[in-house]
């Protein structure tokens, strides 16, 4: 994070950072997010890399071996940017100034902030989390084990996770006007609209047209006194 603060509701659990602050999730999941205090003059600043699939070659030619998972870590945790972190990311950035060093130079970039967070502030917790992760995929459908383990790093079941996701991708359609309440229902596999709306207001507070003007309303730039 560089400039601002930012909230992120994961199920029931929300996470807030702020300036110097890193996000690090362990797995995807249906995440809300909202920046808090943002103006005109001070918007909101941050840098986001999608997840890397280099993860497991970083560790491994680093040496350095995921802890055991805990029924206790989330599926995302928040740290503590070191100088050493904000070194490599800031010269990243630089990188893309030219595209002739990007292209050669930001892989091996990439890979050092890896093995940053793994080996800066709050790595222990982060490789916890990230073993968690891999059970769950190396496992795959075993319902057993989804049945024991799957609301360890969400907080919620895989049914309410699966409801997450859906009126996740119906939010985003009517937000970005891709969609009506009917289109955005049909889109994310409800056969009736009428449950459809019951199931976002339950989510969301309020139904579809209304959250979505209020989202609206509360992104839009506002004068500064």
């Amino acid at each position: 994070m560089v400039q601002g603060r930012k909230e992120l509701s994961f199920g029931q659990k929300v996470l807030a950072y702020t300036v110097g602050n890193h996000l690090a999730p362990s797995i995807h999941m249906p995440a809300e997010g909202r920046g808090v205090g943002a103006s005109k003059a001070r918007p909101y600043l941050c840098v986001w890399f999608d997840p890397p699939h280099e993860v497991g070659s970083v560790l491994a030619e680093a040496g350095l071996r995921l802890g055991s998972a805990s029924s206790g870590k989330a599926a995302a945790f928040i740290g503590q940017s070191d100088s050493k972190l904000l070194e490599v990311v800031l010269h990243f950035m630089r990188l893309l100034e030219d595209p002739s060093d990007a292209a050669f130079l930001a892989p091996s970039s990439k890979r050092e902030i890896i093995y940053r967070l793994f080996t800066g502030p709050g790595g222990a917790d982060f490789c916890q989390g990230m073993q968690l992760g891999r059970q769950g995929v190396g496992i795959g459908r075993a319902i057993d084990w989804l049945t024991a383990h799957f609301k360890q790093p969400l907080k919620m079941g895989p049914l309410q996770y699966q409801k997450h996701l859906r009126l996740e991708e119906a939010r985003r359609l009517r937000l970005g006007g891709l969609a009506d309440s009917t289109g955005a229902a049909f889109a994310v596999d409800y056969e009736s609209p009428s449950q459809f709306i019951r199931e976002y207001r339950r989510r969301f507070g309020l139904p579809p047209l209304r959250d979505v003007k209020s989202m609206r309303d509360t992104a839009a730039p506002r004068a500064d006194v």
